[in-house]
């Protein structure tokens, strides 16, 4: 951790889902020193945090849910926020089943078009249902985050909504480390949408997948990220107007 600058530097392998689909592409992330998301590198394309594509919860199916906090941070009034947030240190441990919504479209581009961060385990298979089609894939967890520590709450009640979510009691608390880490990179392409389309939500399901954040990536990288010839371009247009 750089402290001096508040971020670190990962790197870390962004991979497509394993069926149906082509693209991976080797990428990068900086993280603020309290773990949030400060820039994401994606198929060569740079994107500030602030531009990415949040999501919301809105239905979520699970017989014994988990929630995850940094460590010694208590438990929060607002649940669902722990994965609406661009915080990887705060998620949902082994969540069996969650719709999401994107808080704007995710337009279908070539290359990778939304990214789930996950942490715990390697080679742990999830489900993404999307357009109506429903594709595998694998985690893909790498040793980038060293002393990330973590507060887990969990509940033996069943959650079968976010209404449940939020008023359910989690009695219990452990403390864990997270030491695999990574980054799975989705492709809109599997889901059958055409270039240029657009996704506005979709399910999630697993056993034993720990989501920590999902974003989605905006139409155009970072201004800073677009080539010279480009930027130049639109400096021009800005002074012809």
């Amino acid at each position: 951790m750089n402290t001096a600058h508040n971020y670190v530097i990962v790197t870390a392998l962004l991979l497509a889902g394993f069926v149906a689909s082509t693209q991976a592409a080797v990428s990068s992330y900086e993280l603020t020193s309290s773990y949030d998301l400060k820039t994401l590198t994606a198929d060569s394309k740079t994107y500030a945090a602030s531009r990415l594509i949040n999501v919301t919860l809105t239905d979520v199916d699970d017989s014994s849910i988990q929630l995850i906090y940094f460590r010694d941070t208590a438990l929060t009034s607002d649940r669902s926020s722990v994965i609406e947030d661009l915080s990887i240190n705060t998620g949902i441990a082994n969540l069996m089943s969650g719709e999401f919504m994107f808080n704007a479209p995710v337009v279908n581009r070539p290359g990778i078009d939304f990214v789930l961060f996950d942490f715990g385990g390697q080679n742990e298979a999830f489900s993404i249902t999307l357009n109506s089609v429903t594709q595998g894939y694998s985690t893909l967890d790498t040793t980038v985050i060293t002393g990330l520590l973590i507060e887990a709450y969990s509940t033996t009640d069943p959650v079968t909504t976010v209404a449940e979510l939020e008023a359910v009691s989690f009695p219990a608390n452990t403390d864990s480390s997270a030491s695999l880490t990574g980054a799975i990179g989705i492709d809109l392409d599997d889901f059958g949408l055409a270039t240029g389309a657009s996704a506005t939500s979709f399910l999630f399901t697993s056993t034993n997948v720990d989501p920590l954040l999902i974003v989605g990536l905006p139409a155009v990288p970072s201004p800073s990220a677009l080539p010279a010839g480009l930027l130049l371009l639109a400096a021009f247009v800005v002074r012809r107007r």
